[in-house]
This record gives C-alpha cells, sequence and structure tokens, in this order.
C-alpha cells in the first residue's frame, strides 16, 4: 500500500478489518514519512496483532522511519523496516514469514524479516539499520 499526504487511517482500517490481511507492506515517502494519524492507526493494528513493513516508495536506499520524529512510535510499536529489500521481496518475504507456524511472535517475525534468505536484503545494511535504530532509541530514553 503506498502512502501519500492524503492517505486516511481509514484506508489501512480496510486491508486489517475488510480484507483481514494478517500484515501488509506500507510504502511510506522517503526515508519513512508519513502522517502522525497514519502512524497511529499502523500503531493501533500493530497492537491487535497484525504486521506491518515499512518500505520506502524510493527505488534505491534504505527504509529507516527513525529518521523522522513522526516514525518513531511506528517502529517503537513494532512496525519493521524492509531495510534495502525490493517492495516484491518484502512481500512475498511476509507473506512466507507469516504463513510459518514456528515464526509467530513479534520479535520472530522482525528477525526472519531481517535475514537474509538468498540476497534479498543486503546484512551490511540491516546491521547498519539495526544500530542506528537501537542508538536513537537509547538516545530517545536519555533526551
Amino acid at each position: 500500500m503506498r502512502i501519500s499526504l492524503t492517505t486516511s487511517p481509514k484506508d489501512i482500517d480496510y486491508y486489517f478489518s475488510q480484507r483481514k490481511l494478517d500484515g501488509l507492506v506500507i510504502m511510506p515517502f522517503g526515508l519513512g514519512g508519513a502522517t502522525e494519524e497514519v502512524y497511529d492507526r499502523i500503531n493501533y493494528w500493530i497492537k491487535e496483532g497484525k504486521t506491518v513493513v515499512l518500505r520506502t516508495q524510493c527505488l534505491s536506499g534504505i527504509t529507516d522511519p527513525t529518521e523522522y520524529s513522526v516514525g518513531w512510535p511506528a517502529i517503537k510499536g513494532g512496525a519493521i523496516s524492509a531495510v534495502d529489500m525490493t517492495v516484491e521481496a518484502a512481500y512475498s518475504k511476509l507473506m512466507w514469514v507469516l504463513s510459518r507456524r514456528e515464526y509467530q511472535t513479534e520479535e520472530q517475525i522482525k528477525e526472519q524479516m531481517h535475514h537474509n534468505f538468498v540476497g534479498e536484503i543486503d546484512p551490511r545494511k540491516v546491521s547498519f539499520y539495526l544500530q542506528n535504530e537501537k542508538s536513537r532509541i537509547e538516545k530517545a530514553k536519555t533526551s
């Protein structure tokens, strides 16, 4: 699902409540930008047990919602960055991970989404992203 400035939280509700999806790849703009209302709705659905993967609309680069203050709540709430995966890889991988019974917890799903199985994600970029995410979270705690 592509995000724009006109995206409504009801658009996200449609996929989870009407289509009854367990997970969704959402494509915010830039590194991970979206409106506060959209991120609030993403967090609502994550608390309801849904999985949300964020993948930038940019053709290259990484998805880093922690770059913007509005993206922080989504990452803290459990949204998963697709880092540098293509949107096709993120969709396919999410479907595969959610179909596996052994990956049921939020942490297990995140770990598998960030695991490189066949070259779909760059382990160096994942490591860089996770270190960056961790340091920003630690910095935010002390601020």
